[in-house]
């Protein structure tokens, strides 16, 4: 069995941290750290990290129970975008969809019959000179 390295444990954390956020919507920094285990500490560097790289953004101010209001985060829902493609049909179907599931774009296209043409390759080694 081998051991979780430093990097592994870091990339563990991360997904760990955008997990609890897109599960919970705008959720706190503490809100994090007390449902991962994580602590506080890390769970700020994290988001700082995840902020920075446009993954994550911060809402607005939370209720107070006391003391400081937290300031609440939530998933960019179109930090990223995914390509989805259905080649099976009689028509090919294409989709890009943000990290919720949401579609932003759609298209279907009719296979069209006929022959495409033919490809042919040849492969040689590498010259060295």
């Amino acid at each position: 069995m081998l051991k979780a390295t430093r990097q592994h444990t870091k990339v563990h954390n991360i997904n760990l941290v955008l997990k609890t956020v897109y599960q919970l919507g705008d959720t706190s920094r503490a809100d994090v750290a007390r449902i991962t285990g994580l602590t506080r500490a890390t769970v700020s560097d994290i988001v700082a990290q995840l902020i920075e790289d446009g993954l994550l953004e911060e809402t607005g101010i939370g209720s107070s129970a006391g003391g400081k209001p937290p300031i609440l985060l939530s998933l960019r829902d179109n930090a990223r975008q995914l390509i989805s493609l259905d080649l099976s049909g009689p028509e090919f179907h294409g989709a890009v969809v943000d990290l919720r599931g949401k579609f932003c774009a759609r298209v279907s296209m009719p296979i069209r019959p006929g022959r495409g043409e033919v490809w042919s390759m040849t492969c040689s080694p590498w010259s060295t000179g």
